[in-house]
């Protein structure tokens, strides 16, 4: 039989929480990112290669951060 302590408990829940903080960022992030691409995509006539660049480089640095 398994014994864990209250110091164990609290550890696990942390880690849990972190794990579904990650993943709710990540899908943000996913959702932001697609939808950008998108709006690059429709808009790609008045958006230059340079503007369109910079702006999907600046969103991988905040998914990265």
């Amino acid at each position: 039989m398994l014994s864990v302590d209250g110091h164990q408990n609290f550890y696990e829940l942390e880690m849990v929480s972190d794990c579904w903080l990650f993943v709710r960022l990540q899908m943000i992030i996913s959702m932001f990112m697609g939808t950008l691409s998108l709006t690059m995509i429709f808009y790609k006539d008045s958006i230059g290669s340079q503007l369109a660049g910079l702006a999907l480089t600046s969103a991988i640095t905040i998914m990265q951060v």
